[in-house]
């Protein structure tokens, strides 16, 4: 796919493990109650941490490289995910 949506619940990012195509573009969609971030993690990054998306904005990256891009909310321990950038 060359767009996808995760959504971050109160405590998840949805889906945890997203698949685009190399060019695709995801983006972040908060629909909890509360704030929350992504933030890279690993040596594979596509962005500068986005901070403080409050309830209902979106933050969208997108990726020319393929591979696994794992990134995390900074504010919810043990709330992770992986971007997997395939070539077509």
């Amino acid at each position: 796919p060359n767009e996808v949506t995760v959504e971050m619940d109160n405590g998840s990012f949805l889906p945890a493990n997203a698949e685009v195509a190399v060019g695709g573009t995801v983006t972040w969609h908060n629909t909890s109650t509360i704030g929350h971030d992504v933030t890279p993690t690993g040596g594979h990054s596509a962005w500068i941490a986005e901070e403080d998306l409050v309830v209902d904005e979106t933050f969208a990256v997108t990726f020319h490289d393929a591979g696994p891009y794992d990134y995390r909310c900074t504010l919810h321990s043990g709330m992770t995910g992986t971007v997997n950038v395939v070539a077509p």
